[in-house]
């Protein structure tokens, strides 16, 4: 497989990360590195779709090949058609699709597309070695650690070309300090005046455990953990009134998260199974654009 010559990688960190993910996923698929006329589908890890299509301007070498080579994005199933069929009547021989689900693509599609490439976020050798390339020095694991729970647009950011390491990371650092600080303070004041973990007697096992998780979370903001090492779910199990709830509750101010409370009887109150499935998925939602949050 023939590789990007390194003098053709962007500079800046994000990109150079984002780059060896895409090199990496899209590795025994010849119609992404041989010119082969193809459709090639790229599934972005959630909430990557756009930087991952800004990456693939420069794995397609859109600017060298700007008449038979086309990166789009996706957002919807109606987009994905109508671009589709934009691209297919068109002079575009090449062409990179990007979405966040699988699922959107149109009927036929798969007649269509020539390959659906799977991409995870950057690794930490992916940080590592991108750093490595940029900034000729190996990383901390702390560093790496900060640097994988960043968004990539923070990351962007902070690593900007010409900047020094130590600052940029001092900088990245202080944005996720202040972010973790709103965090707690946006908490509803039900939320922030309860008790914690600490308040409560009798827990067992659970508050051991949610005692361990408050300590990881801590450790995962200052870096010193990646998320992959945080225990991240727990089966409680009790007839009502037994203080799942405030258990849980106790555990979001423990944690300095935010809480979000679900049942089947509150989602079931919506009307039918669409609505269910929906209300359902806005708890998930809320959870994951108020992260890290207790889902209960």
């Amino acid at each position: 497989m023939p590789l990007i010559h390194r003098s053709t990688l962007p500079r800046d960190l994000a990109s150079m990360m984002l780059s060896m993910s895409l090199r990496r996923a899209a590795r025994h698929v010849p119609e992404v590195w041989r010119r082969i006329p193809s459709v090639v589908v790229f599934v972005a890890p959630e909430g990557m779709r756009t930087a991952y299509r800004d990456a693939l301007y420069e794995t397609y070498d859109t600017a060298r090949h700007p008449r038979d080579t086309a990166v789009v994005s996706y957002e919807d199933a109606v987009e994905a058609k109508r671009l589709m069929e934009r691209e297919r009547g068109g002079l575009v021989t090449r062409m990179a699709a990007v979405v966040d689900d699988e699922s959107i693509l149109p009927d036929g599609a798969d007649l269509y597309v020539d390959a659906v490439v799977r991409v995870e976020r950057p690794t930490r050798e992916h940080i590592r070695a991108a750093a490595l390339s940029i900034y000729g020095r190996r990383l901390l694991d702390s560093e790496v650690a900060l640097i994988e729970r960043a968004k990539i647009a923070q990351v962007r950011g902070a690593f900007r070309l010409g900047r020094p390491l130590a600052r940029a990371i001092a900088l990245l650092r202080s944005a996720l300090e202040r972010e973790d600080q709103r965090s707690a303070a946006q908490a509803s004041p039900a939320l922030r005046d309860g008790p914690t973990l600490d308040d409560l007697h009798g827990l067992g096992d659970a508050g051991e455990w949610g005692r361990d998780l408050a300590r990881d979370l801590d450790d995962w903001r200052a870096g010193r953990i990646t998320w992959a090492e945080v225990d991240r779910g727990i089966l409680l199990s009790g007839p009502p009134g037994t203080g799942k709830t405030t258990f849980a509750a106790a555990l979001a101010r423990s944690c300095r998260a935010h809480f979000v409370a679900g049942s089947l009887s509150k989602w079931q109150a919506h009307g039918h199974l669409g609505d269910f499935l929906r209300a359902m998925r806005r708890a998930f939602e809320e959870a994951k654009k108020n992260a890290p949050s207790i889902l209960f």
